[in-house]
């Protein structure tokens, strides 16, 4: 498979010196982030964002970046479920999987580990 990068037209006029801040969101973290935002969801909902974050994340253009993000968060998901504790946010996981205002519901969990 080719790297998705390559398709992203968000990253076509980036530059390494861009000035922009890198605010600019990219055609994959668009995806990661609208899919992750639906496990905790219920149903089928929940099923496609699970087996799409599944696939994506297990490409290997994906996996050294987002991945590791992903299991980061998932990690912090599952710690704050199991000991009502709000974890520690990690500054590199809240673009792509910012950690919600209310603690986890089992929906989420359950999302999480359907992933």
């Amino acid at each position: 498979p080719f790297d998705l990068h390559s398709i992203d037209s968000s990253l076509e006029n980036v530059t390494i010196d861009d000035s922009s801040g890198g605010n600019s969101i990219t055609l994959v973290q668009s995806i990661v982030s609208t899919s992750a935002s639906h496990l905790g969801d219920y149903g089928a909902t929940r099923e496609t964002a699970a087996a799409c974050l599944a696939s994506l994340l297990s490409r290997p253009d994906l996996q050294d970046l987002e991945l590791e993000e992903f299991v980061e968060w998932s990690v912090q998901i599952l710690y704050w479920f199991r000991t009502s504790q709000r974890p520690y946010d990690s500054k590199a996981t809240q673009l792509l999987f910012p950690m919600p205002d209310e603690a986890p519901s089992i929906f989420i969990v359950m999302g999480v580990l359907q992933t």
